[in-house]
């Protein structure tokens, strides 16, 4: 038999001792064997189910029976039976089947690969897709660029009793752009409407939609106390007596 038909029986410590010396000698020189027994170790240790401890009255009884006086009879000696041709036969099996399971756990490697490549395909695209929806809609870039804007004022406009949000971005020159929010849509007929606090008056600032996204809107700096949302009829009113549906204020 050739040395390379023992290496899976070797990495399972099934073979007998002149058979185990002969691989340990070839394995001294041959790096590439080396490689295949640690891969069939890797392999059958990946496939190796934890060691359980057995039950406390397991124990007990296997301790009792090692305690158990050996028999005083005379046993008739043993004589090893040396069937080489059965334990070649028997090493071909478990050299088999550790290439089998070898082939078994790179199946299953592939597999879980073949899965995290599709998930970060999936990620890429999905990623790809934003950059792209981003760079065709510039109203989004130049808010995306007031935000970054280390002079810009940001307002977080809230509500006390309920989750609505909006935040608005205003830069010196007065370019302002209400830029993200939590607003519940409206129907057709009605719409938001900014409303700036400037020196101890209320303006309008600009008709939002009835379901606002990035809005643009012009509105001096100078003085701005404040901003509030309401909810008005379509086209927006020039005098609001709407209560807030959300507001900031400089502290």
């Amino acid at each position: 038999m050739k040395v390379e038909e023992l290496l899976g029986a070797y990495a399972l410590d099934a073979l007998d001792e002149d058979e185990r010396l002969l691989v340990d000698r070839h394995l001294s020189t041959c790096d590439s064997c080396r490689e295949e027994v640690r891969d069939h170790r890797e392999v059958a240790a990946l496939l190796a189910p934890p060691p359980i401890p057995p039950p406390d009255r397991v124990w007990g009884r296997i301790l009792a029976g090692i305690a158990v006086a050996a028999p005083a009879d005379e046993l008739a000696p043993v004589v090893p039976l040396r069937r080489r041709e059965r334990r070649f036969e028997s090493t071909r099996w478990l050299a088999g089947a550790a290439a089998a399971v070898a082939v078994v756990a790179l199946g299953v490697t592939v597999v879980v690969q073949s899965g995290r490549i599709g998930s970060l395909d999936d990620q890429v695209t999905a990623q790809q897709q934003e950059i792209a929806a981003f760079q065709a809609d510039p109203l989004r870039q130049a808010a995306t660029a007031a935000l970054e804007d280390p002079n810009a004022r940001i307002a977080d406009l809230t509500a006390e009793d309920t989750e609505a949000r909006m935040q608005i971005v205003l830069l010196p020159d007065g370019t302002g752009y209400v830029f993200e929010n939590t607003m519940t849509p409206l129907p057709d007929e009605a719409t938001y409407q900014l409303w700036a606090l400037v020196d101890d008056r209320i303006i309008s600032a600009g008709v939002l939609g009835n379901d606002p996204g990035v809005v643009p809107f012009h509105l001096d700096p100078a003085g701005v106390q404040g901003l509030v949302v309401t909810e008005e009829v379509a086209g927006g009113v020039a005098q609001s007596e709407s209560d807030p549906v959300v507001a900031w204020f400089e502290a």
